[in-house]
Order: structure tokens, then C-alpha cells, then sequence
């Protein structure tokens, strides 16, 4: 494949995830901010993350886009090198850890089902996201503080600098949801053996599950070619290994909707109330009210 050919299908891939990623976040939202969903013990996380999503798609997925056009925003000025930047690495490590914060609650909520209560509440929600949003926040305006601009190139002063995104944005969130989804096994594993009954994974579970496997399979990638080409390389054409890591990261902060289409009952459920469409449940219900009316 030659790197006019590479380009053509990276842009065509990149626009085809920008309309479909942004066009299923906003729906995502809609739906998730219905009370039924948006009052669940995962509802805010998720609202939050469809944030997130949108904005890395945003920042992340059209400076991927604008490469094949030899167009560098993050090259083009001084600003743009600390502010796109600080956009793209903060909105991207955003997502990854409240992936995290996502399955640490379902890990909670299933091993230790009693103080799953306390969490549940709707402050300390909110006061996880915005420690979560503060520590990531000021992480990264440290980092972007070191990049440096000079003859048309935004750069890093330390290789430490690398490292630390990587382990930032995957290698470290990547860890703990290995380990929390191994706890989860675990305990779903023994559950039968002590009286209890395998939860359906067609609900909270089999979409955090579907989530943390798109997580570790679309950003791990990223980090190792970050370590060797790093945002500073101006690459475009089939070479740019970059380039092509960048839109595979996309692709997990583009497909959350399919997953919850896919794995989500309830949420199936809001999305057909929300276009007008009655679930049959809701039909067999409304026809027995009506004959006890009568």
C-alpha cells in the first residue's frame, strides 16, 4: 500500500469515526441524561465520559484528519502547541480514567455490594469527576508547560515527558482495569458456588466489560508508538506510524453507543421511548390497564 493510498483510507476512516463518533455520543447523551438512566449508579460517569469522548474527537480525531492535508495544528503557532495540545492529552486522559473510575465502581458494587451504597450517592459522584478532572488537569498543564516552539515545531523537552503521557493515558489505567476485571471474574466465578446466580451480562457488567476490552485494545497501541514518534514528528503518507495510532485511539472514544445499543437493556430500552417507539413490555402494560379499565 502506497502513502497515497494510506492517506485516502486514514481520511476516509477518520471521517467516517468523526460523523459516527459524534453523531452516537450526542445520542448517547440524550439518552443518558433521561432520568431512568441518568439516576442509575452509572449514569453520570457515563454522561461525563460521552463528554469527554466528544471533545477527544474533536481535538484528537480531526488533528489526525488535517496530517493527511500536511496541515499541523499543533506546529502551527505557539498557542495552538500549548492549548490544542493541553485539549488533546487532557480530553484523552479524561476518558481513560473515568474507564477507570467505571469499572472500580462496578468492582464495588459486586465484591463489596454493601459499602456500594455510599458511592452511589450523587455528591460523591460528582466529587470523584472533579478531583478526577483536577488532578488530570494540573498533570497536564505541567506537562504542556515543557513543550517548546521553535521553527514551526512543537516538541517536548524530556523524553520523561513521553512516559509519563503514556503511562498517563493507558499503561496505568490499563493495569487497574486488568486487575479489576480479573476481582470481577473472581467473584462472579464463586457466586454460584454460594447460593447466588450469575448476573445477566446484558447490563451494567457486559457493558463495562465491552468498554475496558475496546479500552485496552484501541490505546495500548498508542502508547508503545508514542514512545517512538511523538507528537512532535510531522508524519503523513503509509509511513506514519503516529498518525495511524492516533486514529486506532479514536476509535474507543467513537463507538461507546454501539456498546450500549449492544450490551445495555435499559438503554435500548430509553432509545426507542426516545424516538417514539414502545418496547412490548410497555404495550402489553398499557393494554392491561386499559381492559382493568374497563
Amino acid at each position: 500500500m502506497d502513502g497515497f493510498s494510506g492517506l485516502h483510507i486514514v481520511r476516509f476512516v477518520g471521517f467516517a469515526l468523526l460523523f459516527l463518533g459524534t453523531l452516537g455520543n450526542i445520542l448517547s447523551l440524550i439518552v443518558l441524561c433521561r432520568e431512568k438512566i441518568r439516576k442509575s449508579k452509572l449514569g453520570v460517569y457515563l454522561i461525563v465520559l460521552g463528554i469527554s469522548d466528544l471533545t477527544v474527537l474533536i481535538f484528537g480525531l480531526v488533528e489526525v484528519i488535517l496530517r493527511t492535508y500536511r496541515v499541523y495544528v499543533i506546529h502551527s503557532s505557539h498557542l495552538m502547541c500549548r492549548v490544542w495540545l493541553f485539549f488533546m492529552m487532557f480530553s484523552s486522559d479524561c476518558s481513560s480514567w473515568l474507564t477507570v473510575i467505571i469499572t472500580l465502581e462496578r468492582v464495588v458494587s459486586i465484591c463489596f455490594p454493601i459499602k456500594s451504597f455510599g458511592i452511589s450517592k450523587p455528591g460523591f459522584k460528582i466529587l470523584t469527576i472533579l478531583i478526577n478532572g483536577v488532578i488530570l488537569a494540573s498533570l497536564n498543564i505541567a506537562d504542556v508547560y515543557f513543550w517548546c516552539y521553535s521553527n514551526e515545531r512543537c516538541y517536548p523537552l524530556h523524553q520523561f515527558q513521553t512516559i509519563l503521557q503514556g503511562a498517563l493515558y493507558s499503561y496505568l489505567p490499563a493495569s487497574i482495569i486488568v486487575v479489576c476485571n480479573v476481582g470481577i471474574a473472581y467473584k462472579l466465578c464463586r457466586r454460584p458456588s454460594l447460593g447466588g446466580t450469575r448476573p445477566k451480562t446484558n447490563g451494567p457488567i457486559g457493558t463495562v466489560l465491552s468498554i475496558n476490552v475496546v479500552f485496552l485494545v484501541t490505546t495500548i497501541p498508542f502508547s508503545i508508538v508514542l514512545y517512538f514518534h511523538n507528537y512532535d514528528i510531522k508524519e503523513t503518507g503509509a509511513g506514519g506510524s503516529m498518525m495511524y495510532a492516533n486514529l486506532l485511539s479514536c476509535v474507543n472514544n467513537a463507538v461507546n453507543f454501539v456498546l450500549y445499543v449492544a450490551t445495555g437493556r435499559e438503554f435500548r430500552r430509553q432509545l426507542k421511548l426516545l424516538f417514539g417507539l414502545k418496547s412490548e413490555f410497555l404495550i402489553r402494560v398499557n393494554s392491561e390497564t386499559a381492559l382493568t379499565a374497563y
